[in-house]
Formats: structure tokens, sequence, C-alpha cells
């Protein structure tokens, strides 16, 4: 891929230049983690304080009882997708994700796989209008981990993983858009500055792509 460079970026080669962005954007993420918890438990704190139907307060309660009790373990499974994302050649497809995991315990087969990638797609579509000035100068391929498709399946599969269900999930999607987004433009944001700083410059006909 066309990369122009200044001097300052010569002393780095481009495949070394690629794993230093690539290292960069997934410590930002890792530790912008805890924003994205804090979204979903204020979110659920709300949620059980409102008035409605026995069930319906009955079924918020259980949602952020579940929560609490599991949120920690989602952020280590998050941190851990995100470090597996990191170590994927980018030629290889989203769900080939799976087959490098840890802890293969859970399987996704069938419907589950639509679920997930369904509501992946909605986080995903959301974060995208957020961040695609910054998103489309790094013009990452369709199967690079740091895409935001990829980022959002790992939240769903990592939330799935810990035991949280799916349907508590499909409650928390706003708070999930709004804090993935900002979380990634900020991420998005570092890697590009990155790149700028090192002489690196994407313009409207010559775009940085990043490889392996």
């Amino acid at each position: 891929y066309p990369v122009m460079q200044t001097p300052p970026a010569a002393a780095a080669s481009p495949r070394r230049l690629a794993r230093m962005v690539r290292e960069r954007w997934t410590d930002a993420l890792t530790d912008g983690l805890s924003d994205i918890d804090k979204a979903v438990a204020e979110f659920f704190t709300a949620l059980m304080q409102q008035t409605g139907t026995q069930r319906d307060m009955q079924k918020r309660r259980d949602a952020w009882q579940g929560y609490e009790q599991k949120r920690k373990d989602w952020l280590q499974a998050m941190a851990a997708a995100l470090r597996v994302s990191l170590a994927l050649p980018v030629t290889a497809p989203a769900d080939a994700r799976a087959m490098y995991t840890a802890d293969s315990s859970l399987e996704l087969l069938g419907d589950d796989v639509v679920e997930n990638k369904i509501i992946a797609s909605r986080i995903a579509l959301t974060v995208m209008e957020e961040v695609a000035p910054q998103f489309d100068a790094l013009r990452l391929p369709a199967a690079d981990p740091l895409r935001p498709e990829s980022l959002s399946l790992n939240l769903v599969e990592s939330w799935l993983k810990v035991g949280l269900p799916r349907d508590d999930l499909q409650m928390a999607v706003e708070p999930l858009q709004r804090a993935t987004a900002a979380l990634m433009l900020t991420a998005y944001q570092s890697c590009n500055e990155f790149l700028a700083d090192r002489g690196v410059v994407a313009q409207q006909e010559l775009r940085v792509r990043l490889q392996r």
C-alpha cells in the first residue's frame, strides 16, 4: 500500500511502523475499557430505578445484579480479546478469531453466531458514524482487527462468554454504542497523530494503509 513519508519516518520500516500503530491502538482501547464498563453500569443502575410493572422491575433488578457480578470478568475477557486481535493476521476472517481464544469452552453455532453479528453490527454502525473521518484516514483492510466491526464483535462475544444474558446486552446496546464510539474515536486519533508525528500523511488521493 502507498505510504508517503518524510525523513522522520525513515528510521522505521513500514512493517515496524504498522506494528507500533497496532500496539498503540490496542493499548488505547485496553486502557479505555473501563469507560465502557462505567457507561453500562450506570445504564443498568438508572434502569433499575425506573418504575414499571412488577415483572419489568424484577427484570431490571436481575440485569443490574447480573452485571455487577460479571462486569470484572467481562472487562478481562475484552482485554484478552484485544490482545488476541493484535496477534491475528490482517487477512484472517473475523470468525477465525474464535480459533485463537485461550478459553474455547464457548462454541458459537448457528443462530447464536447470527444473533451476535446482528448486535455487533448495530453497535458498529453507530461507531462508524462517529469515527468515520479518523477511521477513513487509516483505510484498513476489510478483515482488519482494528475495524469497529471487529471490536464490536469482541464486545458481544466476551459478554456472552462470561455468562451475561444476550437479552441484557440488547437492553444496553445504546450506552454501549456511545461509549464504544467515544473510545474508538480517541484511539484512532491517537494512531493518526502517531503517524503524523513520524511523517506519514494521509491525503485524499494517497491514503495510508496499514498491513503486516
